[in-house]
């Protein structure tokens, strides 16, 4: 595939790509850049693109300034068992910068792909989301749609290495920038993660390891990756099974961005529920009660189709073909007037739309023998009155000849009660 060609996708897979803009200021000087978060949503319906099939190309001759890092450093957060970032080229001659992924599990649920960052020239103005063509091509035999990508900027946010604050891309900041004390004077973690020894903030957690496979008695603890404690021909393996990853961060937690399918249906990194994810990490639905951007109109977070918003979380309307209680008289499928529900989905007063009473077979304002007939004539099949003026006795499956006998006793004054279906 050459850079920047366009290949189709599967169907309702989207890349969406957030710009949030970061003042990240240096010892020496102030140096503007903002970090560029890739994040993939969920594919509708659910559909796996296979490994090794996603790549991001973004052309920035727009923008004055470069991405940092080359191919052999790469200035871009991700976690690496969501989606590995196996490729990266920044061309500042072409002003080109080219992503490829690769998951083993494919691409699946909203995923966060990668942070980099982009540093602003010195003097230039402010970047903006307009300078950036991002081109999304995907590689495989699948019957594929384009990639659609929106970009937007997030917010400005103002961070330094040594005030005691974590922002931007810092992984830690001790208030110094001075190294070999935890935190390294880029505001980069130095913990040696799988000693035993709890490192905060860089740490969550640290079990430390486990003697395996050898001599040691269960449970032996080791220095991990080392192990100079598993003396009689035991491995020093991670112990995982303490909830504490092998990068000492807790297990996975809603909302971190990382995916954990065990417990979660999603997770984007985010709390909002407008999204295709919600801050629970279930994918978001019709019905969920949260109105996702973009994709629905409202979300009362109910299957009725007689208030405001029907239940495929369009909002209703006259001509909707429901109707909308204590708003709408009547709603017959369309805006049209002088078939008894006018264009306002208001009954209409001419005389051929007045509701006919219950045994009223000849629709003449009364009931009488005349009714029983016509209603007798239809039990017999040589009538065509409907069911919800002429089924009048609902002990009886449909219009038979009991209804008739009832219209003519109603008729005369007997005491008997018409009960007709009401009308469709």
């Amino acid at each position: 595939m050459t850079k920047g060609s366009m290949i189709p996708r599967p169907a309702g897979f989207a890349l969406a790509v957030f710009m949030a803009f970061a003042l990240c200021v240096g010892e020496a000087q102030a140096v503007q850049s903002f970090g560029i978060t890739f994040i993939k949503e969920a594919n509708v319906p659910p559909l796996t693109v296979p490994l090794g099939a996603l790549q991001v190309d973004v052309d920035y001759s727009g923008a004055s300034g470069t991405f940092e890092g080359t191919s052999e450093g790469v200035a871009c957060a991700r976690d690496a068992t969501l989606a590995g970032l196996v490729a990266f080229n920044d061309d500042d001659a072409t002003q080109t910068l080219f992503l490829g992924f690769a998951d083993d599990d494919g691409y699946a649920n909203v995923q966060v792909l990668a942070t980099c960052v982009f540093e602003k020239s010195d003097g230039a103005p402010a970047p903006s989301p307009g300078d950036f063509d991002v081109t999304v091509s995907l590689a495989g035999n699948l019957d594929l749609e384009l990639v659609t990508v929106s970009v937007e900027i997030a917010g400005i946010e103002t961070c330094q290495c040594d005030d005691g604050s974590i922002t931007c891309l810092e992984e830690c900041d001790d208030s110094n920038t001075i190294g070999g004390d935890g935190c390294s004077a880029t505001c980069q973690c130095e913990n040696a993660c799988g000693d035993g020894n709890l490192e905060a903030p860089c740490e969550q957690c640290d079990p430390g390891g486990l003697c395996q496979f050898g001599g040691e008695p269960p449970g032996t603890f080791c220095t991990f990756p080392a192990g100079p404690e598993c003396t009689q021909g035991g491995i020093c393996l991670f112990n995982e099974g303490a909830g504490c990853d092998i990068d000492c961060q807790l297990d996975g937690v809603c909302g971190d961005g990382v995916l954990q399918p065990a417990t979660e249906q999603c997770d984007d990194g985010n709390a909002s529920n407008l999204d295709g994810c919600l801050n629970d990490c279930t994918l978001a639905f019709c019905g969920d009660g949260f109105t996702r951007t973009g994709v629905e109109e409202c979300d009362d977070a109910n299957a009725a189709n007689d208030d405001a918003c029907l239940n495929d979380c369009a909002a209703a309307s006259c001509g909707d073909g429901f109707v909308r209680t204590g708003v709408e008289e009547c709603d017959d499928g369309n805006v049209d007037d002088g078939d008894c529900c006018s264009g306002a989905c208001l009954i209409e007063t001419t005389p051929q739309c007045q509701p006919v009473a219950c045994g009223d077979a000849d629709e003449n304002g009364g009931i009488n023998a005349t009714d029983s007939l016509a209603v007798l004539q239809t039990a017999v099949g040589s009538g065509s009155c409907q069911s919800c003026v002429c089924d009048v006795d609902q002990s009886s499956p449909g219009i038979v000849a009991t209804d008739a006998l009832v219209v003519l006793q109603f008729g005369v004054g007997q005491p008997v009660t018409l009960d007709c279906p009401p009308c469709l």
